[in-house]
């Protein structure tokens, strides 16, 4: 008698409740599998979720350019230098 695998694995994968619970079995899948699988999940849905998915799971670098993200940062750099004259 041979152990049904595939229906164990659909069963398992039925029964997930959370992403935690597919890690064990993406783990042993490969690389080019789960970026097919990741591919195809991302192309469904809206402008929104693909939106929330990259905030959530990308670099704040890979999500706002350098430039703009430095000119940001360097518009405070006046402010904090006056505040620092004004200390001392």
């Amino acid at each position: 008698m041979s152990v049904p695998f595939i229906e164990l694995l659909q069963q398992e994968i039925d029964n997930m409740q959370s992403s935690e619970d597919a890690i064990p079995l993406i783990r042993c899948l490969s690389i080019d599998s789960i970026k097919r699988l990741l591919k195809e999940a991302t192309q469904i849905g809206d402008t929104e979720l693909h939106r929330s998915l990259a905030l959530k799971s990308l670099s704040i670098n890979k999500i706002i350019p350098d430039d703009v993200f430095m000119s940001h940062i360097l518009s405070y750099l006046p402010l904090y230098c006056l505040h620092v004259k004004q200390t001392l």
